[in-house]
């Protein structure tokens, strides 16, 4: 629903003197004949001037250019900024309101990576509940490493498109051959962080192990000195 026309001095004046008398929100809004949000913003912030209103120049999009606009739209590589800056007459705000009015359209996330299913969010809630009681004793010795791969032409996820559901759905596009990427590895405890590792060609098993023997169980001894010892016989055991 369009808001209404901005609040005239007369109305602020009567809202504040009806609000001091402790009048609610909602026998303000019959009094006066406005709409509890607008005097509920107006309480929230009475120094504040009324915006500008969106589009005063009342430009509208032809049937001509709403059509190619969702035609553009549809192929899925252009953004309503995109499709602004083609020279269309409304704002990127009204543009995402006409595309998402659009039957066969609905904005989403390129697909990257299968969903994580019922039961890999079973077994994680799991292993919390496992560990969450777990005290100061047992985190103090807790070492958390990840690896992280940076890609040299573009990102992996957070690619959005407008999609048209008559089509099939759009995945992120990746270079086969070329397009480099970098992967590090780190760890971190409480009592400081490990060097970057930088790893080299595809990650497998003996590769990862390799990594734990070279890096990580050297940067335990580091933090933990002999407690290193129970504390390395005991990798792998919380996934």
């Amino acid at each position: 629903m369009p808001r209404g026309p901005p609040l005239s001095d007369i109305e602020k004046g009567q809202i504040l003197a009806l609000h001091y008398q402790l009048t609610s929100l909602r026998d303000i809004s019959k009094e006066l004949g406005r709409s509890v949000g607008a005097i509920q913003r107006f309480l929230k912030n009475p120094s504040r001037t009324s915006r500008a209103r969106a589009h005063v120049t009342g430009e509208k999009l032809t049937v001509r250019q709403e059509k190619a606009m969702i035609r553009k739209a549809s192929t899925g590589n252009f953004s309503a900024q995109d499709l602004k800056d083609l020279g269309l007459p409304v704002g990127a705000r009204r543009i995402q309101q006409n595309l998402s009015a659009t039957p066969h359209l609905k904005y989403t996330k390129m697909t990257t990576a299968p969903m994580m299913t019922a039961l890999h969010r079973e077994n994680r809630v799991k292993w919390v509940r496992r560990i969450i009681g777990k005290g100061d004793h047992f985190w103090n010795k807790v070492i958390f490493s990840d690896e992280k791969k940076f890609n040299l032409d573009g990102p992996d996820v957070n690619a959005c498109y407008w999609h048209d559901l008559r089509k099939d759905e759009r995945f992120f596009s990746k270079r086969q051959n070329g397009g480099a990427s970098v992967m590090v590895w780190g760890g971190i405890s409480p009592y400081g962080v490990s060097p970057m590792v930088f790893l080299n060609g595809n990650q497998d098993s003996r590769k990862y192990c390799a990594t734990l023997d070279q890096a990580l169980l050297p940067f335990a001894a580091e933090m933990y000195g002999e407690m290193a010892i129970g504390f390395t016989s005991k990798i792998g055991l919380y996934p």
